[in-house]
C-alpha cells in the first residue's frame, strides 16, 4: 500500500517533546510504549513510514515525526485496542482514513502548516480510491 517517500521536516511539523509527552499520555498509562531503536528505524526505512503502530500498545516512531503522524499513529493504537484492525487492506485502508481525518481535526490547535495538512488531504483522497478499490474487488470475488 502507498506511503509517502519522503520525510522533510524543514516543510513538515516537528513534535516537540511535550507534545508527544501531552498526547500520549492515555496510551502511555495503559501500558504503550514508543521503539525508536535501530531496529525499528531500519523497519521505517524499509516502509518509507514515520512511524508505523504494530498493535494498541506498540508504536514504532523516528526521533523527528510530525505532529500529524503522532496523531494517526496514536489513533491507530485506539483503532486495535477497540478491535478496529482486522488485518485485511479494507479495514486498513479505513482506518488509515479515520486516522487522518483525526489529524485534519487538529490542524489548528497544533498549528500543522498548510503543507502538511495537504498532503494528509492528498492521502486520504488516496485512500478513499483504494477502499472503493477494495470494495469493488470484494463484490467482485
Amino acid at each position: 500500500m502507498y506511503r509517502k517517500k519522503t520525510i522533510n521536516h524543514n516543510i513538515l511539523s516537528v513534535a516537540s517533546a511535550e507534545q508527544i509527552n501531552r498526547l500520549s499520555r492515555k496510551f502511555r498509562k495503559r501500558g504503550g510504549e514508543f521503539i525508536s531503536d535501530s531496529d525499528a528505524i531500519d523497519y521505517l526505512n524499509e516502509k518509507n513510514a514515520e512511524a508505523v503502530t504494530l498493535d494498541a500498545y506498540t508504536i514504532l516512531m523516528r526521533e523527528k515525526i510530525s505532529i500529524s503522524a503522532l496523531i494517526e499513529e496514536l489513533e491507530h493504537a485506539e483503532q486495535y485496542l477497540r478491535g478496529e484492525n482486522d488485518g485485511t487492506a479494507l479495514s486498513v485502508a479505513i482506518n488509515e482514513v479515520r486516522a487522518k481525518e483525526k489529524s485534519i481535526l487538529e490542524m489548528e490547535r497544533f498549528k500543522i502548516p498548510d503543507i502538511e495538512v495537504r498532503q494528509v488531504k492528498k492521502d486520504i483522497a488516496y485512500y478513499k480510491e483504494e477502499i472503493r478499490r477494495l470494495q469493488n474487488e470484494n463484490h467482485q470475488s
